[in-house]
């Protein structure tokens, strides 16, 4: 154990990276303290990342090994070949070293790194664990922030929930329960014993999802979909229950037809009205977009679909006059108090 005076290390987040890791602490952690989420981060991360070099550059090594020996069809290397690796990874270095200790300035922090990544990098001894490519261990811890702070939303996330994500694959590759503990959309804590299945992306790489079957018959439900973020706690159970092929393949279908964000949902017959704007509008925002006929009459686009209407709204809302829902009166009767309301708002202010 080191000197625990000594935990507190300085550096300077570029504003940008600054601005991801405060957005990112409110997303998944309600703007806990930023001490908690910066260890958490490099907990899950320093391992993978680039700016960890001394990992970097042999995970660098490995991956040029293994080429050469696919294509030499030989188990061992050469001497040469030995030769022409390590030049490769000095280059290599030497190009990352430069990146990783380039980043700018920007927002001042001296965080407490946690016991557990203190000792683990050999922080405040001569034997730090990446000391010979940074000046000091500040410019470590901020390189691999930094990097974080570029890696996209579904990458982060993943990072965020590392330890959650790994849970549940690992009980996925057992066939074993899990016991998860989960915010509802009433915001209520929930425990449910579920089969799991797989932890699916959102359209556009989003967000992470739990896709599984729960146990108890009693509920009403017979697939779950939750949103990783929404996961407290996960437990691996002894008990084992393998889902059948013939479930993979209704639940995937599901995936594939309505998205993993509405394959739960009740689908209901709606259509719209697009302008000429709001089909271009269609073909570009792919984000969300429902599956749908498309009819051309006179001047407008007819899209009928079959999907859940919350996802109607989730998508046209944005189209505003370019898009009106014709059917189900109820659907359209909500979005005119939408925008009856919104226009309101302006009209008070």
């Amino acid at each position: 154990m080191q000197n625990r005076s000594a935990q507190r290390i300085s550096l300077s987040l570029s504003q940008e990276a600054y601005s991801t890791i405060i957005s990112d602490m409110d997303v998944f952690q309600n703007g806990k303290n930023l001490d908690g989420f910066i260890n958490r981060i490099i907990t899950n991360y320093k391992e993978t990342a680039d700016a960890s070099i001394s990992l970097a550059k042999e995970r660098e090594r490995e991956k040029y090994t293994n080429w050469i020996n696919k294509v030499s069809g030989n188990t061992k290397l050469s001497a040469e070949d030995s030769a022409c690796i390590d030049r490769l990874i000095e280059g290599y270095t030497r190009e990352l070293t430069l990146k990783m200790n380039s980043f700018k300035n920007g927002e001042a922090l001296k965080p407490r790194i946690k016991n557990e990544n203190y000792d683990e990098l050999n922080m405040g001894t001569s034997s730090f664990q990446e000391e010979a490519y940074y000046p000091r261990e500040g410019k470590y811890i901020k390189a691999l922030l930094e990097e974080y702070a570029l890696l996209p939303f579904f990458e982060r996330e993943g990072i965020f929930y590392k330890n959650i994500i790994d849970s549940i694959n690992e009980a996925i590759r057992t066939g074993n329960l899990i016991k998860i503990k989960y915010v509802n959309r009433k915001q209520q804590q929930t425990q449910i014993t579920v089969r799991p299945y797989k932890i699916a992306a959102s359209s556009l790489l989003s967000y992470h999802y739990l896709v599984a079957l729960p146990v108890d018959t009693k509920i009403s439900i017979d697939i779950l979909v939750l949103r990783i973020s929404r996961i407290s706690e996960v437990k691996k159970l002894s008990r084992t229950s393998h889902i059948t092929i013939q479930e993979q393949n209704h639940i995937d279908e599901l995936i594939r037809t309505k998205g993993i964000q509405y394959m739960v949902s009740q689908g209901s017959d709606i259509k719209v009205a697009l302008s000429e704007q709001g089909y271009k509008l269609y073909k570009s925002i792919l984000y969300l977009r429902p599956n749908a006929k498309i009819d051309k009459d006179g001047d407008k686009w007819i899209l009928t679909l079959s999907c859940a209407e919350e996802q109607v709204k989730n998508y046209f809302f944005q189209f505003g006059k370019e898009a009106l829902v014709l059917y189900p009166e109820s659907l359209k009767q909500w979005f005119l108090d939408k925008y009856a309301d919104a226009a309101n708002k302006y009209k008070e202010g």
